[in-house]
């Protein structure tokens, strides 16, 4: 949602560093709407992307919420926030005792996002992966070495819960 706004207002491909956001104040009466959702009730594990944020559905949600009439600044802001506001409803609701969070990908370049983190678990709790000694952009290829090592393996590497797959499967073939 965050890229797709940025992209649609200011024409730059993400918010580098969650400046635009930190720049904007959060409309909470989008935040409000935004939070009913019935996506974060929805039980983990979980996952979406483009197929429910996609360009058309976003563009009917600015329209419903009438997001002309703001500052979009202020959109991007309240965006932010709601992008937060998911991460910490599913750790509120679906994970108990949590002694240290590790933000990797985009979301730990975001200043936005993780002083909204910092705020609500506080600065001793929420670390990005780079803090911690790792690359917080190589979330994807430690990601597909996992992969990698699972097919290496023939063990199965998707989730049915999450996918909606039937059964278990090895991802990937190797091919020498």
């Amino acid at each position: 949602m965050i890229d797709y706004f940025v992209n649609k207002y200011f024409n730059l491909p993400y918010d580098d560093g969650g400046k635009i956001a930190l720049s904007g104040n959060v409309i909470n009466k989008i935040l409000d709407v935004l939070k009913e959702d019935e996506y974060l009730k929805k039980l983990p594990p979980k996952s979406t992307g483009r197929e429910k944020y996609s360009k058309e559905s976003l563009e009917k949600l600015s329209i419903e919420l009438n997001f002309d009439k703001y500052d979009k600044k202020d959109i991007i802001a309240t965006i932010t926030e709601y992008t937060a506001y998911c991460i910490k409803y599913a750790y509120d609701n679906y994970i108990k005792d949590i002694d240290k969070i590790i933000i990797g990908g985009g979301g730990a370049h975001n200043k936005f996002i993780m002083k909204s983190l910092r705020e609500r678990y506080g600065e001793n709790v929420v670390f990005t992966q780079n803090e911690i000694g790792y690359s917080s952009d190589a979330k994807e290829a430690i990601a597909f070495v996992v992969l990698g090592f699972l097919s290496l393996n023939s063990m199965s590497g998707n989730v049915k819960s999450a996918t909606g797959a039937k059964k278990d499967a090895v991802l990937g073939n190797i091919t020498l």
